[in-house]
């Protein structure tokens, strides 16, 4: 017997497989990992089990969602269904208004902390906290905050196209919140107030002309036998965080690792003047 999951009690029908599609990297338990997924998820949950929310988890998980853009105030998607061209996904939020992007640029200015963290890509707790306090919230209040739009022809809000492209969007706010600030249509001017003014005039010291007194010497470099495997693998993969929206079927830093440790051990050799990595080799 066919499953239902619309108040018409139509059957339930197979989405067609959508090759390159964008897979979810929470392939079990719930979305949400930080603070700011987790709040992204409730909105979109509302605290009830809802089968399109089950729907939209697959749809997610098994990669249905073929494209994905953040814009200035709009997510657009298209999302593989059973129909032979995608569905069109439109979820809107609204942007700040200028006096609300000024009273971000002000809590920054008094905040300069929290300004370090938001240039880094970093949301805390605490810069949610205190704009909220300043009735500013990055996050929407509620899900009635959200315009969503799908060209399919399920009424439901969400539908499960809908509810997979935000299930996504709140794993891109896992790996980088400070998407939202661009959702909210916020400048970059903000994330740069300027300087406080000073007192006194700047003074410019001159360069010394002698490059020799700038530069300095410099120490030797250590001689090939003092070659030492890094601590780290793949620092600049680990910094970066996962790819957003990733279409493969594995992590990209699964698939990076190896060849930044194959990179290493050319270099390593190279220095070591030898054809292998191997401390024995003559």
């Amino acid at each position: 017997m066919p499953s239902r999951d619309n108040e018409w009690g139509w059957p339930t029908s197979k989405p067609r497989p959508a090759a390159g599609g964008i897979r979810a990297r929470t392939q079990r338990g719930g979305f949400g990992a930080t603070p700011a997924g987790a709040h992204w998820v409730e909105l979109l949950e509302g605290g009830t089990p809802d089968p399109r929310m089950q729907r939209g988890r697959r749809y997610a998980r098994s990669g249905q969602v073929v494209e994905i853009a953040l814009n200035p105030g709009v997510i657009s998607a298209k999302v593989q269904g059973s129909r032979p061209r995608p569905y069109r996904v439109e979820i809107g939020l609204r942007k700040f208004s200028a006096a609300e992007q000024r009273t971000v640029s002000h809590v920054l200015d008094e905040h300069r902390r929290l300004l370090v963290e938001l240039s880094a890509g970093h949301v805390s707790d605490e810069c949610f906290a205190v704009l909220r306090q300043e009735g500013v919230g990055l996050l929407p209040a509620s899900r009635q905050e959200l315009t969503l739009s799908c060209s399919c022809p399920d009424w439901g809000d969400p539908c499960k196209h809908e509810a997979a492209v935000l299930y996504l969007v709140a794993e891109e706010l896992d790996r980088s919140p400070i998407a939202l600030l661009m959702l909210r249509g916020l400048e970059a001017s903000v994330l740069t107030p300027a300087p406080p003014p000073r007192d006194t005039p700047e003074r410019t010291v001159p360069l010394d002309p002698d490059l020799a007194a700038y530069w300095g010497t410099a120490d030797p470099l250590p001689a090939g036998d003092a070659a030492t495997e890094p601590r780290l693998t793949a620092p600049v993969l680990e910094r970066l965080g996962p790819f957003p929206f990733w279409r493969g079927q594995e992590p990209l830093r699964d698939h990076l690792v190896p060849v930044y440790q194959a990179a290493a051990a050319h270099v390593r050799a190279r220095i070591l003047r030898s054809e292998e990595a191997s401390p024995d080799a003559d």
